[in-house]
């Protein structure tokens, strides 16, 4: 840079020098002001749509902040598996005796830390994604039994606690992989810790299954501890904070004592003991459930049928029935958005290991990956890929096992929008959202749809026309007949035909795009009708039949003539006068068959069609007749009959 500087001024005049090193400083200040923020996501992506094939589902992006302007990329996934219900062998880093698991760590470090009984060395191990496991160096080769993420703004820390050691039963680590020995206030059995208290009073809080009258010690950074004196002298095999708004507080729950095995503290100095809703053995509790239903949830290791207790507030304790009767050692609350529930796991069972619940009150057994002794689960993850983890104390190289979706991008699904496919059926999908400006790119992901399911759709069959006949469908389904209608899968296609019966004809189809009298081809994308006309059909050609008036001339009757001139119609006159029934003649325009006028003694011709007859569905005895009635107009009503004979159609 000196060495272009220099030369640049040898070729130069000072005064354009300095215009040009003027112009140098003002670009690199612009530079400097034209750095910007790369995107972060704050509200993450969603989808819109049904989950079903055939639909579209559609791609929000979130909300995201950065500068300069940022550019969005999308990815289409298609996911398997159910958080807390599908479960996953993994391979642990050691076959040590894994006691507890906790999600935590820096921004951008985040990790789950497994922390062991046993081993030489390594009785902790740490992964990005609950599924690849690395052995870490712990502080001590002591039995470490629980281990909790928090602390300090800007202090954060894992920390864990042991029921071995002498005076070194805490280790800390800012990361997971690191860890630093730590004195402990006493050397007592520490079964369990965690972080919490009210803002500006929060701190760890440790509680032990030993000791006399301090089985609780505190720290305000995991590295400092204090004895507290603990409500009563109990196994004490956990604790958590939790609580409804302005009534937060530690609860801890216990293996042994008389209808205590509870106690409470809102800032973990000082301790009351509950009642607890059975003598269990408790050994693990959380705090959870879907907003406004929230609790504490407490599981067991003894008890019949009654090894889980709830409380909205941690004081009054309920027995909940356990979905069996196995000994629960740890509970936790998670889950993707919106499937979010408790899951317990246990250290005993027939292949019924896990236990979850929505609301801590209904339980529901789940296949466990493997019939371990699993001691501690959690739930965490980087966003798009959490999941349960639960760790075990047996096992044969699958002292790990997993809970969550298992997601793969779709091949050249990259638009905002996607057309859910038969490929889907069964699984969930959701969209990976990247964001991009000048200053860099970071994703996020949109929670996962429901189960992806190919609907119905009613496909409805009538029949009209004078006629008759059936409509039979191809896949079965359609028998019209007696059974018209008939639910299909999306995007199924029917073959419809039509079978007209004796003495009617099929005169085609109308709806959903049928016509003609082929085959009706549907294709279900939507409920569709079609109608299928069916006609009587015409009589084959008699030849040219003879026919004559039935009846007296005169008197009721009128003088009549037959003539039938094709084999199609005939031809009626009528000759004589129109006279009623009393014998007077009929001095009014009457009307004949209800639609011709005639004054009396008029000659009219009326055709007399084969249809016609067919349309009345005669009779086999009155089979080729027709009745005409003639109705006087005005005065007194009399109605009179010409009765005449057609000739019978010759059957085909």
């Amino acid at each position: 840079m000196l060495s272009a500087l220099l030369n640049f001024r040898r070729a130069v005049p000072a005064v354009s020098l300095l215009v040009a090193l003027a112009t140098i400083w003002s670009l690199a200040i612009q530079q400097a002001l034209a750095v910007g923020t790369p995107p972060s996501n704050s509200v993450a992506p969603s989808i819109s749509g049904d989950a079903e094939v055939g639909s579209t589902l559609t791609a929000n992006s979130g909300t995201w902040t950065g500068d300069p302007t940022i550019t969005y990329d999308y990815e289409w996934q298609r996911c398997e598996g159910e958080a807390g219900v599908d479960w996953t062998s993994r391979s642990s880093a050691a076959d040590n005796q894994w006691s507890s698991i906790a999600w935590g760590g820096p921004v951008g470090q985040e990790k789950f830390v497994a922390v062991g009984l046993t081993g030489s060395g390594n009785r902790v191990m740490t992964s990005p994604d609950g599924i690849n496991w690395t052995p870490r160096v712990s502080a001590a080769d002591n039995q470490w039994v629980d281990v909790t993420w928090g602390g300090p703004p800007g202090q954060e820390k894992f920390v864990a606690v042991a029921d071995s050691g002498v005076g070194n039963r805490v280790m800390t680590s800012p990361d997971g992989v690191n860890w630093t020995i730590r004195n402990s206030a006493a050397n007592l059995l520490w079964y369990g810790v965690t972080w919490g208290g009210p803002p500006g009073q929060e701190k760890f809080v440790a509680v032990a299954a030993s000791g006399t009258g301090n089985r609780v010690m505190t720290s305000a950074d995991g590295v400092s501890w204090t004895s507290r004196s603990s409500a009563a002298d109990n196994i004490w095999s956990d604790v958590v904070w939790g609580g409804p708004a302005g009534q937060e507080k530690f609860v801890a729950v216990a293996f042994s004592g008389n209808g205590d095995r509870v106690m409470t503290s809102s800032d973990g100095v000082t301790w009351t003991t509950r009642a607890s809703a059975a003598d269990n053995g408790w050994l693990g509790a959380t705090w959870g459930g879907p907003t406004g239903q929230e609790k504490f949830v407490a599981v067991a290791a003894s008890g019949t049928g009654n090894r889980v207790m709830t409380s909205s507030d941690g004081v009054t304790w309920t027995s909940r029935s356990s979905a069996a009767d196995n000994e629960w050692w740890d509970v936790v609350w998670g889950g993707p958005e919106g499937d979010e529930q408790f899951v317990a796991v246990a250290a005993s069972g027939a292949g019924n290991r896990v236990m979850t619940s929505p609301d801590g009150v209904t339980w529901t057994s789940q296949t466990s990956a493997a019939d371990n002794n699993w001691w501690g689960v959690a739930w965490g993850g980087l966003q798009g890929s959490e999941k349960f983890a639960a760790v075990a104390t047996t096992g044969a190289g699958n002292r790990v096992m997993t809970s969550g979706l298992d997601c793969t991008a779709i091949s050249g699904e990259t638009n905002s929008t996607y057309d859910v496919d038969f490929a889907d059926e069964g699984k969930k999908i959701r969209v990976k959202v990247t964001g991009t400006n000048g200053s860099g790119s970071s994703s996020a992901y949109s929670a996962a749809s429901g189960v992806v399911t190919v609907p119905t759709f009613t496909l409805s069959v009538t029949k009209s026309g004078t006629g008759s006949g059936s409509v039979a469908s191809s896949p079965a389904g359609i028998d019209c007949g007696s059974s018209c209608d008939y639910d299909y899968d999306y995007d199924t296609d029917v073959v419809l035909n039509a079978a007209a019966d004796t003495g009617s004809t099929f005169s085609g189809w109308s709806g959903a795009g049928c016509s003609g009298t082929g085959t009706c081809e549907v294709t279900l994308t939507q409920a569709r009708a079609v109608d299928a006309e069916f006609r009587l059909a015409a009589p084959p050609n008699p030849g040219k039949p003879t026919a004559k008036p039935i009846g007296k001339p005169g008197g009721r009757f009128a003088k009549a003539k037959v003539g039938c001139g094709s084999a199609s119609a005939c031809t009626l006159k009528i000759t004589g006068k129109l006279k009623g029934g009393n014998g007077r003649v009929v001095p009014k325009t009457v009307v004949i068959g209800g639609a011709m006028r005639a004054k009396a003694g008029t000659k009219r011709t009326v055709r007399v069609r084969y249809s016609d007859v067919l349309k009345r569905e005669l009779s086999a005895k009155g089979r080729g007749k027709i009745f005409l009635k003639v109705r006087e107009v005005g005065g007194k009503t009399t109605t009179i009959y010409l009765k005449v004979a057609l000739p019978t159609p010759v059957t085909g």
